[in-house]
């Protein structure tokens, strides 16, 4: 086992590289809690690096608050994750908050999306997009 310490904008795209490439090292499951503003972004680099396995499993935390709109939207409606959303009392706190957990389908693209790279012309840099190119609504945008 590995720890890494940073920022995942900084360390995701290091990953493969680290342990050989695609080609000898993928993941089966993520664990995310930080800010859920970061989710959807975190999600498209491991796919655009095409390092999540067919039937990976994708847990999120906190995606109620402070939440994470995009980052949702993508999972329920591009066709690549079956997803659930868990209700549950946040820790130390009674408040509720929800736990997305979603398992990659295993006809979901790997890597570049549609023989392009992620994020090209079609508003994916910024998570506006999901895999199959559906536009989510601008009001989530705006939420993030």
């Amino acid at each position: 086992i590995d720890v890494w310490t940073g920022h995942s904008k900084d360390l995701l795209t290091r990953l493969p590289d680290r342990y050989g490439g695609v080609e000898k090292w993928r993941i089966g499951g993520v664990f995310m809690d930080q800010r859920g503003s970061r989710y959807d972004e975190d999600l498209a680099t491991l796919e655009r690096l095409g390092i999540l396995l067919p039937g990976a499993v994708v847990v999120a935390d906190n995606v109620l608050k402070p939440g994470s709109p995009l980052f949702l939207w993508r999972l329920k409606h591009g066709g690549t994750y079956d997803t659930e959303i868990v209700r549950l009392t946040e820790f130390a706190m009674p408040a509720e908050d929800w736990m997305s957990v979603s398992v990659r389908r295993a006809d979901a693209p790997l890597g570049a999306v549609q023989g392009r790279e992620r994020g090209e012309a079609s508003g994916e840099a910024e998570g506006r997009a999901d895999p199959t190119g559906e536009e989510a609504p601008q009001e989530l945008a705006q939420l993030q």
